[in-house]
């Protein structure tokens, strides 16, 4: 009977072990991937921002705007990587870099900005790199 009993207990206690460690490597896969997520809109911010900001004035010379600012408990580095001008148009290529913690997240995006002032996005993607390092 002492012996059915202690059996019970270590398959009790090996189950709760088990379930302990599961659950403490979901939780750490969560952060990660909440972290990931912030480092990510962080990005897309900087972006919003940028886009606003040359809407107001487009008549930035070459590469000279760059936003390197704190947003988020993040940093975010907004640059542009080129611009070509046209008689009824501008198109626009954006970078942005955003870091949080241990991560980091690169969005390109290429805008058209019309003689108007009208913004047309034409492309809007990330350049992957969503393993940084394990944990």
């Amino acid at each position: 009977m002492a012996i059915l009993v202690a059996s019970m207990v270590l398959v009790l206690a090996l189950l709760g072990t088990s379930l302990l460690g599961l659950t403490y490597g979901e939780h750490k896969m969560s952060v990660q991937q909440l972290q990931q997520m912030q480092t990510y809109y962080i990005a897309d911010a900087g972006i919003e921002h940028v886009l606003a900001m040359y809407l107001e004035n487009p008549d930035f010379e070459g590469q000279s705007l760059v936003l390197n600012e704190s947003f988020a408990g993040g940093t975010v580095t907004v640059t542009i990587i080129n611009q070509v001008k046209s008689e009824d148009s501008t198109t626009v290529d954006f970078e942005s870099l955003a870091s949080y913690k241990a991560n980091k997240r690169t969005l390109k995006v290429t805008a058209i900005i019309d003689s108007d002032g009208k913004l047309k996005i034409s492309s809007w993607h990330e350049k992957y790199n969503v393993f940084p390092k394990a944990i």
